[in-house]
């Protein structure tokens, strides 16, 4: 009979030792449920995803403009929201 002991549990997909010189084997990593994006909802029937990809595409555009000079992501993020917002008439 073969004993095994745990190399360390901190971490997803630890490592078995095999104490009898054997190799180390990796644990199986436990599968998700399926998210509702996975679930059948798409951009067209999920408002909350439309809008993000609809941010999204402005932040990429804005960021276009400026050349993808880079430590402004957060900056063309924001902006995208706000434009979006004032088009939308939500301030």
């Amino acid at each position: 009979m073969t004993t095994t002991t745990m190399t360390s549990t901190k971490h997803k997909g630890a490592r078995h030792k095999n104490t009898r010189g054997g190799t180390a084997s990796k644990r199986p990593v436990p599968t998700r449920s399926k998210s509702t994006y996975q679930a059948g909802l798409s951009v067209e029937t999920d408002p909350f995803r439309h809008r993000q990809m609809m941010i999204a595409e402005a932040a990429y555009y804005k960021a276009q403009e400026r050349g993808f000079d880079p430590g402004h992501e957060v900056a063309d993020w924001l902006g995208a929201e706000h434009d979006l917002q004032s088009r939308q008439g939500l301030e």
